[in-house]
């Protein structure tokens, strides 16, 4: 099963991007890698992923800090309809001590060919309110579970159904599909993997295993909070 989250439709849209960055924040595990490899490969541009947790991409970094542009096959790039012909994305690029810095280099300098997408966790979400300012140079984009239009419309889903607030809301039947989606994500939560598997057994190991990661990994880079064991207690409660 192929899920296109409808945030796609927003945070790799050209034209609602206009000449800034992506920023796409979510907890871990909900697709965001996914989304975007995914979205790499559809244009042709798949070597310009570079996850920040890897030996290689810091390995590269430390003996040339503009490698990315390696990839970029012209001399001089040209752009495509008024909009960066190129794509390159950084997965868990916060982690650099100066990435607010480097971002706002690599933004002023090769803005005008190269769409920059960041990707990250809640952390990325804290780190990038302080320190060096990118102020109008990105738009942030918030990935959460998966909802129901996520996967019964995914890629046929249209910006134009989204729901005006100053407008009276119309009451619609929902298809059958629909509402099997909805019982699907009560039952499996609307996180990719437990979802795609399809089994109450398997979302119940996972849920334990991610419960552990959250509240190891992700509470120890964001708080001081040391008492990690009763903190898990507290969570399975």
């Amino acid at each position: 099963m192929k899920i296109i989250p409808v945030v796609k439709k927003w945070a790799l849209n050209p034209e609602f991007l206009a000449g800034r960055m992506s920023f796409i924040s979510g907890p871990r595990q909900i697709g965001k890698t996914t989304l975007v490899t995914e979205f790499l490969k559809e244009i042709g541009q798949e070597k310009n992923y570079y996850n920040w947790d890897t030996l290689t991409v810091k390995r590269k970094f430390a003996q040339n800090p503009l490698f990315f542009i390696e990839n970029i096959p012209e001399p001089v790039p040209t752009v495509t309809d008024g909009f960066p012909k190129y794509w390159v994305v950084f997965d868990e690029f916060h982690k650099h001590p100066k990435w607010k810095e480097l971002l706002k280099g690599y933004y002023d300098e090769f803005h005008h060919f190269i769409r920059f997408v960041v990707c990250g966790s809640a952390s990325l979400d804290t780190y990038r309110k302080g320190g060096e300012s990118l102020l109008g140079r990105y738009f942030l984009f918030r990935m959460f579970p998966l909802g129901p239009r996520d996967i019964t419309e995914g890629d046929r889903f249209e910006i134009g159904n989204v729901w005006n607030p100053n407008e009276k809301p119309e009451v619609q039947e929902v298809s059958s599909e629909f509402e099997e989606a909805v019982r699907s994500l009560y039952e499996l939560t609307g996180f990719p993997e437990p979802f795609v598997m399809g089994t109450r057994e398997f979302y119940n190991r996972w849920r334990d295993e991610h419960i552990t990661l959250l509240t190891t990994e992700e509470v120890r880079d964001l708080s001081k909070i040391s008492d990690i064991f009763r903190l898990q207690t507290l969570v399975f409660m």
